[in-house]
């Protein structure tokens, strides 16, 4: 069992790591963890019950069943990896790599990032959701959030998908509370 949150998606990505060297024993895969568990990284504010990410190569037939547990303050939660997860459900930015912060190798064969914060936040403007605000709060406060870089990315991102009419006023909601956040 892990201790902390943290070392439970550490745990998740060895998983992984063993299980790619057995079934692609000469491959390697680099991943960005997005979702609650990468704001987590930034904020320490955000849990998850599972592991959001996007793996180059594309996901390379992971297990349903990849999972472990943590020790939440003498609770027992569990987190698993989410095999569904695709980074299209929602927005990213054509360049989310390029920001990307580097964690740490996993194994050998496992290249571990998470999204930056204006990334992470772009990801959350189509869904808007109570969690989702709460992440954007706290995403915003971080010192790597430039809010004119985000104003940008996240309307060309808006743009290529050819949502821009529909979801413009989530992007304003975003401006609206980093400048009662930040300013």
């Amino acid at each position: 069992m892990n201790t902390s949150f943290t070392e439970a998606i550490y745990d998740i990505f060895e998983q992984i790591s063993v299980h790619n060297k057995t079934v692609f024993p000469n491959s390697s895969s680099t991943i960005y963890l997005a979702g609650g568990a990468a704001v987590h990284f930034y904020t320490n504010a955000r849990r998850s019950d599972d592991i959001d990410a996007i793996m180059e190569p594309v996901k390379p037939a992971i297990p349903d069943h990849l999972g472990t547990t943590w020790d939440n303050n003498g609770v027992i939660e569990s987190v698993s990896f989410d095999t569904t997860y695709h980074p299209y459900f929602g927005l990213l930015a054509e360049d989310y790599m390029d920001r990307a912060v580097h964690i740490k190798e996993i194994g050998g064969n496992v290249s571990l990032y998470v999204l930056h914060p204006i990334d992470l936040v772009i990801t959350k403007v189509l869904r808007y959701s109570d969690a989702d605000a709460e992440d954007i709060e706290h995403l915003v406060r971080h010192k790597e959030f430039d809010i004119e870089l985000f104003k940008e990315l996240a309307q060309e991102s808006l743009d290529a998908r050819g949502m821009a009419p529909h979801y413009q006023n989530h992007i304003q909601w975003i401006i609206d509370a980093y400048q009662m956040i930040c300013v």
